[in-house]
């Protein structure tokens, strides 16, 4: 089976992200919930992405997650 990582991303905007937080978290556990079902390995963002800082570390999280996992990554995020 795959292993995948989640990341929700607003559009950056504090107005809006504050607002959608919620609903990105929702649809995310959907998604994890679909994906994991058949047995797929997903690791999750610490939380939805509101700006470029939160990006970042969201980002690290998850390719070391998925590292944890045995899947290298290139410096693009691509699984090699």
């Amino acid at each position: 089976m795959a292993r995948i990582g989640v990341i929700s991303i607003s559009d950056g905007r504090d107005c809006v992200h504050g607002r959608i937080v919620g609903f990105l978290r929702t649809v995310e556990g959907w998604l994890v919930a679909e994906l994991t079902a058949p047995g797929h390995a997903v690791v999750r963002g610490r939380g939805p992405v509101g700006g470029n800082r939160d990006a970042v570390a969201v980002a690290g999280q998850v390719r070391a997650a998925c590292e944890l996992l045995g899947v290298t990554m290139d410096e693009f995020g691509r699984a090699g």
